[in-house]
C-alpha cells in the first residue's frame, strides 16, 4: 500500500483534482495536515493551503442540517416520527422518503403521489419507509422544516449555533468577497458561488448543500462528534427501518463493502461525502476522524478518480498511524 502522500500525488498527476486538503486527528488535536497541489491545473494558480477554503457540497447535510435537527431533538421541539405532512423527519434523514434524489419536475411513471419542494412539484419515485434513495430533495425540505421550527434561516441558525460556538471562523454559506481568494474553482465560471444548481436557485442557503469550510474548522466539528453523548449516538447508529440500508440519520456508515472510509474503520464509524470531491469520516473506536477536501469537479464533473482514491486513501492513513491493528 502506497503511502498517503504518494496517493496525494498520484492522484494529482493522474488529474483526479488539482489539489487537495487532508486533516487526521484525534479527540484533542489534528495529528496530520496535508495540502498538496494548487487552485486549478494550472501550475501558476494559487497553491492549497491547509486552510483553503472549499466548496464541500452534501457535507452540508450533517455539518449544518443533521446536526441542527439533533439540537432541536434534544430540545423537544423535534420528533423524529411525527407525521410532517406526507413524511416524517426519520423518513427524510434516512433518504427513505419516497422523493426523488432531485426536485425535478412533476411527470415521473408510475408515480401516484406528489409533493411540492421548494416550489417545485415532485413525484414520490417508491413507498414511503420501502427503500432507501439518497435524496437532495428530501434534504432541502428538511432544512424548511428546521429553518420553521428554529424561527430563523438555516444560516443564521448554523452561524449562531453551530459555527460560532465551535470556533469555525472560515465556516459560511455564500462567502464574501474578502474570501474569494482562499476558494479553488469547481467550475471554469464558478468560483466563491456553489456549485449545486439546486442550492443556487435557493440563493446559496439550503440543507443539502451550499456550505463552505476548511479542513481545520471541519476537524473542530469532528472533535465535538468524537465527544459523543446520547444523540450523537442515535443519529450515528444504523437505522433499521428500512432493511440492508447503511443509512443512520442523516449520517451514512461505514458498509461490509465499498465503503469510502476504506476497510480498516470500524464498523461503528460514520461520515459523509460531497459531490464536489470532500469526504469525512470519523471513527469512535479508534478516537479518529479523517477529512479529505478537494474541488475534484474542475473542470470536469464526470470525472469520477476519486471513487476508487478515497477508500485507498483512507486505508494508507489508517495503516500509517496504527499498522499493528491493521494485519
Amino acid at each position: 500500500m502506497p503511502h498517503f502522500k504518494q496517493i496525494l500525488e498520484d492522484a494529482i498527476r493522474s488529474r483526479a483534482f488539482p489539489g487537495a486538503s487532508l486533516v487526521v486527528g484525534d479527540k484533542q488535536f489534528n495529528m496530520i495536515e496535508e495540502a498538496v497541489g494548487h487552485f486549478d491545473y494550472d501550475p501558476q494558480s494559487p497553491a492549497v493551503e491547509i486552510d483553503t477554503i472549499y466548496d464541500v457540497a452534501s457535507l452540508t447535510k450533517v455539518v449544518v442540517t443533521t446536526t441542527l435537527a439533533m439540537m432541536l431533538f434534544e430540545e423537544g421541539k423535534l420528533d423524529l416520527d411525527a407525521p410532517i405532512g406526507r413524511f416524517t423527519i426519520r423518513q427524510l434523514l434516512t433518504h427513505s422518503s419516497g422523493l426523488p434524489a432531485r426536485p425535478l419536475p412533476l411527470g415521473a411513471a408510475g408515480a401516484k403521489r406528489r409533493v411540492r419542494v421548494a416550489g417545485v412539484d415532485c413525484c414520490l419515485e417508491y413507498e414511503l419507509g420501502t427503500e432507501t434513495l439518497y435524496s437532495d430533495t428530501g434534504f432541502i425540505l428538511l432544512g424548511q422544516i428546521i429553518e420553521h421550527i428554529g424561527g430563523a434561516p438555516l444560516d443564521s441558525l448554523a452561524r449562531e449555533r453551530i459555527f460560532q460556538p465551535l470556533g469555525m471562523s472560515d465556516t459560511c454559506f455564500n462567502p464574501g468577497p474578502a474570501l474569494v481568494s482562499r476558494i479553488p474553482p469547481t467550475a471554469p465560471d464558478i468560483r466563491g458561488r456553489v456549485h449545486d444548481p439546486a442550492a443556487a436557485a435557493l440563493g446559496g442557503v439550503a440543507g443539502h448543500a451550499g456550505l463552505f469550510s476548511t479542513a481545520r474548522d471541519l476537524a473542530r466539528f469532528c472533535r465535538m462528534m468524537l465527544r459523543g453523548g446520547p444523540s450523537i449516538e442515535l443519529f450515528t447508529h444504523p437505522t433499521e427501518s428500512v432493511p440492508g440500508s447503511s443509512r443512520a440519520l442523516g449520517w451514512d456508515t461505514r458498509s461490509d463493502e465499498g465503503s469510502s472510509s476504506g476497510h480498516y474503520f470500524s464498523m461503528k464509524s460514520f461520515g459523509h461525502t460531497g459531490f464536489t470531491g470532500t469526504s469525512m469520516w470519523i471513527d469512535p473506536m479508534r478516537g479518529l476522524y479523517v477529512i479529505f477536501l478537494t474541488n475534484r469537479v474542475y473542470p470536469d464533473p464526470a470525472n469520477l478518480q476519486i471513487r476508487d482514491i478515497r477508500p485507498k486513501l483512507h486505508d494508507a492513513i489508517i495503516l500509517s498511524l496504527i499498522p499493528a491493528t491493521c494485519s
